[in-house]
This record gives C-alpha cells, structure tokens and sequence, in this order.
C-alpha cells in the first residue's frame, strides 16, 4: 500500500511539477503564469487616486496612502467592503490606463503604496476609520465633539492654519430672500419659511470649538450643519450668514467636513520638509502606527 502512495506521489511530480520546471528553464520565469492572490496592497493604488489630488507633493501622498488603507482595512473587517469590491472598483479605474497622465498618476500612487509598506493607523492597537478632508478652516475639528462616538476619540483638533493661505479657503453664495425661503420650504416643509422674514428666521444656532456649524435654525427646526450645507451646497459647514441688501450672503471657509487629515495641510507639511510620519503624527497625536 505504502509503496502505491509513493508511486502515485511520483507520478503527479512528474504529470504536473516537471513540465512547469522544464518551461521555466528553458523560456524562463515570465514563460509561466503564476497565480497569485490579490490582497489589499494590489487595489490600494488605484484607491489612492480616487482620494487625493496627484498634484500633491509625494510625502503628503504616503501619508493619504497609509489613510486610504486603514479605512479599506477596516470596512473589510467590518463586512462593509468585500474584495469584490475592490476588483470591481480596480477593473473601472484599469480602463483610463491607456491615458498617458493617468498612468503617470498611478505609477505615482504605487510607489507611495510600496514606500508605507502595510502601515495603518490605529487606536488602542485598534485599526479605525480615519477621517480626511480637503482644505480646514485654520484647525481641524475635535471628533468626540462633533460626533458624540468613543471611536472618534482619536480624532482631535489641531492646528492646520496654512489652510487659511489656500486659494479655495474662501467661497461666497449669494440668494436672493425668495430663492433661499423656496429651496428650505421644498427641503423643509416644515419649517414655516416666509420671504419676508426668511433673514430673522434663519441663523446659527451652535457652532462647534473649531467654528463649525453643528445646528442651524431653520423657521421651525434645527439642522445639522453638515445636512444644511449639502442642501445648500457649500464647500464647508465652517460658514457666516450676511444680509446684503436684498440679498442673503454666506461665506464659507474651507472644504470638506474639517475632520482628521487637512489634505492642503498635510501637502504644505510635505512643501516645508516633513515627511509622512511627521504629517501622520501632526494630524493624528492619539494614533500609532502597526503593520496590516
């Protein structure tokens, strides 16, 4: 019985084991297809693309690198992502290839991606979601204030005031009393919006320690800041409200929701010498860095 197990053993080396040995020596490596399992590190560069102006300064990159693979890292485990996914995000992204700049931004990402080599951001030895945005108003937000979750705990706020030097830091929209009390009322039926005294009825109600708006009185209700300004479409909840003659003016600074990571921050870090673990630490002090 030993001696057929043994015989059969050698005749699968010799069916499969061999040929593939004799291919590679004679053609070499490339002559073969070896297969191989794809794991994060192979979809992040194609991710990374999708998160950060490439115009940005490739230290500034890694430190969105080791971002953008926490928050993959952590939707994984938590089941909200899968590695279908990824392929499938991977694959759309895989179409622009053939554009020359594209490609030049990708082999940009890659090498950020293999220079943060498995790194993450963790919290209490905890793999998180980490926040990012694009542009703060002069500090980043606090995320146990705004969010009223331990997990954000992390997230403190941090001075990030070369955001204030940006060309987009600040962005006007006007309305006139009729279009702001018609678009609220179709939003807000319920707040009981008039025109004529839309500019008493409307004002903020709270803002955060970073000047974020987090509740907006709106005739009868209160809104979330966030909610108001995506309805409104403002850059940032970070916003003023004037009247302007027969108009109302608000004036936003910023872009995005001012939490975690100020992008712009993060690139004029990178501008004045720091490196990505010096961006990291800047932004995230509560965090430490593991190996995925």
């Amino acid at each position: 019985m030993k001696k057929m197990i043994r015989e059969m053993f050698l005749f699968l080396i010799i069916l499969f084991v061999v040929p593939v040995m004799l291919v590679v020596g004679i053609c070499g490596r490339d002559a073969v297809v070896w297969e191989k399992k794809s794991g994060i590190e192979d979809y992040l560069p194609t991710l990374l693309m999708q998160d950060i102006p490439m115009e940005m300064k490739i230290e500034a990159i890694k430190a969105q690198a080791v971002l953008t693979r926490s928050n993959v890292t952590k939707a994984l485990r938590e089941g909200e992502l899968s590695f279908s996914d990824l392929k499938n995000q991977k694959k759309k992204s895989e179409e622009k290839l053939e554009n020359k700049k594209y490609w030049a931004y990708y082999e940009k990402c890659l090498d950020a991606v293999q220079k943060t080599n498995f790194q993450v951001l963790a919290y209490e030895k905890q793999v998180q979601y980490v926040p990012f945005h694009r542009l703060s108003a002069g500090v980043t937000r606090d995320g146990w204030e705004v969010l009223q979750k331990e997990n954000y705990a992390f997230c403190s706020g941090v001075d990030s005031s070369s955001d204030v030097r940006a060309k987009e830091y600040r962005r006007q929209y006007f309305y006139s009393h009729q279009e702001l009390t018609d678009i609220l009322n179709a939003y807000y039926p319920e707040a009981g919006l008039v025109m004529d005294s839309v500019g008493q009825d409307l004002y903020i109600a709270e803002r955060d320690s970073a000047g974020y708006v987090l509740q907006m009185q709106v005739g009868n209700l209160k809104i979330p800041g966030e909610e108001f300004r995506r309805v409104l479409g403002f850059a940032s909840s970070h916003f003023d409200i004037e009247e302007s003659g027969d108009q109302i003016r608000f004036i936003s600074q910023g872009i995005g929701h001012g939490l975690g990571m100020s992008q712009y921050g993060a690139d004029e870090m990178a501008r004045n010498g720091a490196d990505y673990l010096a961006i990291l630490e800047h932004y995230f002090p509560q965090m430490d860095i593991l190996y995925n």
